[in-house]
Formats: structure tokens, C-alpha cells, sequence
């Protein structure tokens, strides 16, 4: 005899889940404001508009914008097929945030903070943080360390402490050799306050996580985490002149190939980091498996760490049974994992196209780059031109 509920009920308790589910959903979306840049700058400087056709100083040809703003407004697939771009990079997927999602929130219900206006000294700050971590990307981050005498780490630090309005991790209101670069995070409560923060545990330790180090635990395999990583190469530095810059702000193609090391190893500064960054490897399963896994006590390398599940979890008290991949075990976890995914990146893509669109560093740096040799007069922030 089949259980009741399982059974025959199963479908009709189902259906009652789901529909609960979704009118949970029916909420009010979240408020979405904006700095208010793209409709200050008729020439939309302030702007995101890469692999649009741009002029000489890398201003977006209007026409172009007007069709990319026509069609997110649309939310007509054929109205992105006229799109007008200049070169063969095609825009990174600014109808994924339109796919609704059957579990979950949608996007249009996460706000994010207002980024800083383009004449900002916070945005000034956060490009010339970019500028440094491109100019120590070769320095080893054992370098990071307060007594070092490493020149390019000693002059980062000094110039972000000089700045006005860096919100980085510091240490009584410096930022130190051991803080360059760590995890900050802000975002909005529910009070519609914008907090900053240091990510919690990001500023302990050495600056690489034990979960980037440490072999993988997989099964009956084990691996360790071994990279191809660049050669640290003036051949592998892009768009550090104005042509290759405005080739891919037209969206063309620099047509130059990285050159990689033969020898896989672990990664070990900024070039590694940016690498991995772009063609990222499953750091969060990765991660997920070295929590998971039980401890073997005669090798602590060789197994994970074995983490507790949160103690919410129903099956932790339970005397007779244990989860699994099915509900709230390792497999399921790492289930939930995959889906995350591309939740957050229509989240992301959501605030990329439909709300901020906002300047990229890259594009931001050609301004900078035009004010000091081609004399234009964009609002850049002086902190900037003091760096």
C-alpha cells in the first residue's frame, strides 16, 4: 500500500507548495535608483558602451546607443538583432536577465547599491586601486606583508591612504601592505542603507584562500589545484595603448594570443589571479568539497575539513536518517551550487543592462587618458591626476 502522502495527494501538496512559492514572489520589485550619470552626459561618457561603434576619443556614436536602449527597453529578442555594433565581439547576453526563474527571486527583486557618480573621488578611487593591481600583478602576494621593502607595494599603499574617499579594508583608518587589495563588499539593508564592509575572515591570514591551495577532495579522487597560469610578458598586457583601447571599446578583437607557462602551478600574484578570473575553474564546487568532506586524520591534506552542516538542517537530530543527494546532504549542496550560478548572473547582468549600465574601469581609464594628452575636459576627479 502507497502512503497517502505519497500518493495520490503528492500532486495536489505539490501543486499547493508551488503556488505558495509564487505568490511569495508577487511582492513589490525593489526599488531601483540611479546615480543619474547616463542622463547627465549627452555624450553618455558616464556610460557602459562597449563593442558599440565609438569616435576618435571613444564617445558612443548615439545612433549605435539609441538601438541598444531601444531594444532593453523592448524586451524584444528581434529588436537586439538590430542592434548596431561595430566590430565581430558580440554584447555578453543582455536578454539572460529577462529568463524568469522557477525557483528562487527574480532579478528586478535584488536591488544593489548606487555606484559612484563618474566625477566622484570614490570613483577615482576605485580606478586608481585597478591601476595598482595591474602594476603589482607580477609581484608575488607573499609580498604582502607589512615588513616588506618591495618599492611598487610601498608606493600603492601610500597613494590609496592619500586618496579622499577609498573605502578598502584598513587597519585604524590605514590601509597597510597586508590589506592591499582584500575582499570589501557593500550593499543596501533593509533600511535602504548602503554599508561597507570588509568581507568577514578576508583580512585574516595570508591573502590567498586555503580553499585555492588545498587538493580537492572528489570521491575516490583527490586533485590538486594546479593552474596554467600567464607568463609574466609585456606580450600579455592588453589595451595599454590608445588603438588596442578604442579596438575593443569599437569591439574589434586585439587579435594578440596569451602566451601561457608550460608548467601548471599554483597561482601566486594578480596575473594568476586575473586569469583565473577569466576562465575560472569550479572554485566554488571546489570549495564545497574541501567543507564537505570528513577529515582524515593521518593525512589532513589528503581529505576536507569536515564542516557541520547548518544547524537548521532537519536531518541533524534525526536517529534513523541522513541526507543525501536527494535533500540536505553533500550531493544537494552541491546541486544548489550549480543553480546558483546563473541566478547570480542574471542578477548581475539585470543591474549591467537594465539599471546602471555603468561606465567600465577600462573605459573610465580612457577618459583619464584623454584629459591629460588629449586635453578634453571630462569631470575627473583630481584625486586622479594626484596619483
Amino acid at each position: 500500500m502507497i502512503a497517502a502522502y505519497a500518493g495520490d495527494q503528492f500532486p495536489s501538496r505539490a501543486y499547493k507548495v508551488r503556488v505558495t512559492c509564487a505568490e511569495s514572489l508577487k511582492q513589490a520589485t525593489a526599488k531601483h535608483p540611479t546615480n543619474g550619470d547616463e542622463a547627465k552626459y549627452a555624450n553618455k561618457i558616464a556610460t557602459d558602451t562597449r563593442g558599440l561603434l565609438h569616435n576618435e576619443l571613444g564617445e558612443v556614436d548615439l545612433k549605435a546607443y539609441q538601438s541598444f536602449i531601444d531594444a532593453l527597453r523592448s524586451g524584444d529578442p528581434e529588436n537586439y538583432e538590430k542592434i548596431i555594433l561595430d566590430g565581430k565581439r558580440k554584447l555578453v547576453q543582455p536578454l539572460t536577465p529577462l529568463a524568469v526563474s522557477l525557483t528562487g527571486l527574480n532579478p528586478a527583486h535584488l536591488p544593489i547599491p548606487v555606484p559612484p557618480t563618474l566625477d566622484s573621488a570614490q570613483q577615482a578611487a576605485e580606478l586608481i586601486e585597478i591601476a595598482w593591481q595591474g602594476l603589482l600583478q607580477d609581484v608575488p602576494f607573499s609580498e604582502y606583508r607589512n615588513n616588506t621593502n618591495k618599492p611598487l607595494i610601498l608606493a600603492a599603499v601610500n597613494d590609496l591612504n592619500r586618496l579622499s574617499d577609498f573605502r578598502g579594508s584598513k587597519e585604524k583608518g590605514r590601509v597597510t601592505p597586508e590589506l592591499l587589495f582584500r575582499g570589501t563588499a557593500f550593499y543596501t539593508d533593509s533600511a535602504g542603507r548602503v554599508i561597507y564592509h570588509t568581507v568577514p575572515g578576508a583580512d585574516t591570514g595570508p591573502y590567498v584562500s586555503q580553499f585555492l591551495l588545498r587538493p580537492v577532495p572528489a570521491g575516490t579522487q583527490s586533485y590538486a589545484q594546479l593552474h596554467r597560469v600567464p607568463v609574466a610578458s609585456p606580450e600579455n598586457s592588453f589595451q595599454v595603448n590608445h588603438d588596442e583601447w578604442l579596438l575593443v571599446q569599437n569591439g574589434g578583437e586585439s587579435g594578440r594570443i596569451i602566451k601561457f607557462d608550460p608548467v601548471r602551478r599554483y597561482f601566486i600574484n594578480g596575473r594568476d589571479q586575473g586569469e583565473i578570473a577569466h576562465a575560472p575553474p569550479p572554485v566554488y564546487t571546489n570549495a564545497a568539497q574541501i567543507l564537505i568532506a570528513k577529515l582524515e586524520k593521518d593525512n589532513p591534506l589528503a581529505g576536507g575539513v569536515g564542516a557541520p552542516y547548518n544547524p537548521s538542517n532537519p536531518y541533524n537530530k534525526s536517529k534513523t536518517q541522513m541526507g543525501g543527494s536527494g535533500t540536505f546532504g553533500s550531493g544537494y549542496a552541491q546541486a544548489l551550487i550549480s543553480l546558483v550560478e546563473p541566478h547570480a548572473i542574471r542578477v548581475s547582468y539585470w543591474q549591467k543592462y537594465y539599471v546602471h549600465r555603468r561606465v567600465r574601469s577600462e573605459a573610465y581609464g580612457g577618459l583619464v587618458h584623454n584629459n591629460k594628452v588629449k586635453k578634453t575636459n571630462y569631470p575627473i576627479h583630481s584625486d586622479v591626476f594626484k596619483s
